[in-house]
């Protein structure tokens, strides 16, 4: 191997102390947006995320990007419709737009 690789310096720690844990299911033809601002607000959960989830949607909008995005460190917003997959992934509830939902994902082909 040419060149040299070094390890960066270690990162600051810190203690984290996780605050409530919910668990939510969604019933089929339930609008999943709708349900979950529900959930949310009769929780009283104004921000969060989701570590992971497992699900099968009808249609589905699925936040990112296909091509290589211009600054890496800045929110991605486009979106791609998809009908009939099942999906992994994890997500975030932030306090700005979009309310819920911004998601990163795995989806498998249409079913």
């Amino acid at each position: 191997m040419s060149g040299s690789w070094s390890r960066p310096a270690a990162s600051a720690t810190s203690r984290l102390a996780v605050g409530r844990t919910l668990g939510v299911t969604f019933h089929h033809g339930e609008d999943f947006f709708e349900a979950l601002s529900t959930f949310c607000r009769d929780n009283g959960v104004r921000q969060g995320y989701i570590p992971s989830f497992i699900g099968a949607f009808a249609e589905a909008e699925i936040v990112g990007a296909c091509e290589k995005v211009a600054d890496p460190d800045a929110p991605v917003w486009a979106k791609t419709y998809v009908t009939n997959v099942e999906a992994f992934g994890a997500s975030t509830l932030p306090t700005t737009p979009p309310p819920v939902g911004y998601s990163r994902t795995s989806t498998s082909a249409p079913a």
